[in-house]
């Protein structure tokens, strides 16, 4: 346990560091850039925050849920095929117990195919490493865990609405605002879980400057 929670302070002291601010600085200064696009619609992110759900057996008859987390991520480097970023998550999975203490932690490197400014679907895919600790019928914590793939996208809200879509940028620093949709395939087992099925996620995301 102790291990994996060393793990996940490497990966958050790691992106503490990322230097993101040499590629923002000079998105003004490519060629490709457009005076008549709204700075907010081309900036990569440096910051993202989120949170996400995945519903018990919906919606497949063998999707785990009930999970719920927060998560932060921080961007490694802006490139014009993408973005990449690192990021830890932390939420409660009751799953089919009642032990709402039940803990599910752990950390993603993230890519985006982010290609234009004001991208209405963001296909994304990740490397994702999930812990457990969950209690069995005895009462007694077990910990369990599992690194895969994720995969999914994002619709951008505010290619729907450009008004609140600025003012938001410029009150609170946001860049874009996306509805997530991700599955997970997730194979563990434990006394407490047993499990070979996929996390259907549902959520929201905020990028910010």
């Amino acid at each position: 346990m102790k291990r994996t929670f060393l793990f996940l302070g490497l990966f958050v002291l790691f992106s503490s560091f990322a230097n993101a601010d040499d590629d923002q600085g000079d998105i003004l200064d490519r060629k490709d850039y457009d005076p008549n696009t709204p700075y907010y619609q081309i900036m990569p992110p440096t910051w993202a925050f989120g949170m996400r759900v995945a519903v018990s057996k919906f919606p497949t008859s063998t999707a785990l849920g009930s999970i719920y987390e927060l998560y932060a991520e921080r961007q490694l480097r802006y490139q014009k095929l993408g973005i990449l970023s690192l990021g830890v998550h932390l939420g409660t999975a009751p799953l089919t117990s009642d032990h709402y203490e039940n803990l599910k932690y752990g950390a993603v490197l993230r890519y985006q195919l982010h290609l234009m400014a004001n991208q209405i679907v963001v296909p994304t895919a990740a490397l994702v490493y999930d812990g457990f600790r969950l209690k069995d019928g005895a009462n007694v914590t077990q910990s369990v865990s599992n690194v895969g793939m994720m995969f999914g996208g994002m619709l951008n809200l505010g290619f729907f609405d450009t008004v609140t879509a600025r003012q938001s940028h410029e009150s609170l620093g946001l860049l874009r605002t996306y509805l997530t949709f991700e599955l997970r395939p997730l194979s563990v087992s434990s006394a407490a879980l047993t499990s070979s099925s996929t996390i259907w996620y549902m959520g929201l995301r905020l990028e910010t400057e």
